[in-house]
């Protein structure tokens, strides 16, 4: 029984190789202008031009051609992940990616940065993230999201159980984080990394996991429970497996549709289109915890003041979000129960009477 689970195991991730061939470095689809990008990370034994599909049909080259991306450019991140043989651990991949972002100019070129990563690679991704943030320039701040796709942000039980074949020591490091210390770590960093996002009022990047649920032949690679990181929203569940989750079938596949959805959430939009919002009677506190932390919304400031004795807290919105914002407001208020708030958009005041039930 042992040995056909074992057989059965290396059958599953042996049909996860690539073709040594095809291991040709990190690549660019560009045009000329554009502010915006997506950035792929493929996961352990994957490269950069199998893991996305077949050549013509490929998820990057689907985004390239997609009229609703049309301003966006696309990177494809390599690194080398062999089978049997030693190579660089997850640390040093992701120190060295991050590097390769810098030095390619990536976050000088680009305002807003949307990664999409499956398997290992969004280990990687995050990672690089962490390491971004902790440089405190404006680099981290580029990135606007970052879908995770069977992620396993606490490992997978196949890991541990195939490590001992192979001198790869990218599987030992994906073991278990009940017996892994690293992926401890770096869930540690990941997890204030997010927390601090709803401190600042500010929830950039959108976190998004999505996860497999059919298996490799009999074994599902990476089980949900893995994926569930610090993370936005619900996770969502895709009827694929685990190689399948880095293959969209096209435009109007589900996995395709729903990345495309998270992405095009997340996007800014042009600094002409912000709204101003100045409330009166709460407090910044109330404003922080009761509205922006759970809207998603990303205030490009907010301050408070008293004004003949009045609490007033003032800030900007994405001007697509106001009418959201203002119909928060009247459903989420507590206290005072006569609010009035000012908006100015497009250079235009109105003024909004929102009554609250008192609590």
């Amino acid at each position: 029984m042992m040995k056909t689970s074992i057989v059965v195991l290396c059958l599953a991730i042996a049909s996860c190789m690539p073709s040594t061939a095809t291991h040709q470095g990190s690549f660019f689809q560009k045009k000329a202008g554009k502010r915006k990008i997506v950035i792929f990370y493929h996961g352990i034994f994957g490269d950069a031009r199998t893991t996305w599909g077949k050549t013509d049909k490929a998820w990057p080259m689907l985004i390239s051609s997609d009229p609703q991306f049309e301003d966006f450019d696309v990177f494809v991140v390599d690194y080398d992940s062999p089978y049997l043989s030693k190579t660089s651990n997850i640390e040093e991949v992701s120190v060295a990616k991050k590097q390769e972002l810098q030095t390619k100019g990536i976050l000088r070129d680009y305002d807003q940065v949307h990664i999409i990563a499956h398997s290992m690679g969004g280990i990687i991704a995050q990672r690089i993230c962490v390491l971004l943030r902790a440089e405190t320039t404006p680099d981290y701040s580029k990135i606007k999201s970052i879908t995770l796709l069977s992620t396993p942000s606490h490992g997978a039980t196949i890991a541990y159980l195939t490590s001992w074949l192979s001198s790869n020591p990218q599987l030992k490091d994906l073991k278990s984080s009940d017996m892994n210390t690293l992926l401890q770590a770096y869930y540690n960093s990941w997890k204030l990394l997010a927390d601090s996002r709803v401190k600042s009022g500010l929830l950039q990047p959108r976190i998004n996991v999505l996860y497999e649920t059919k298996p490799m032949i009999t074994i599902k690679i990476v089980e949900r429970t893995y994926t569930l990181t610090a993370f936005d929203g619900l996770p969502i569940a895709l009827d694929r497996n685990h190689i399948d989750m880095a293959k969209p079938d096209g435009y109007e596949d589900r996995l395709y549709e729903t990345v495309r959805s998270f992405i095009q959430e997340a996007v800014e939009p042009p600094e002409e289109e912000v709204g101003m919002f100045i409330v009166e009677g709460m407090s910044f506190d109330d404003a922080v915890n009761g509205i922006l932390r759970g809207t998603g919304f990303a205030p490009r400031y907010i301050s408070c003041d008293t004004i003949k004795n009045k609490k007033i807290v003032a800030g900007e919105l994405k001007a697509r979000s106001i009418e959201r914002f203002i119909a928060l407001l009247g459903q989420r208020l507590i206290g005072s129960n006569r609010i009035q708030l000012k908006i100015q958009k497009n250079q235009e005041q109105s003024l909004y009477d929102i009554s609250c039930d008192e609590n």
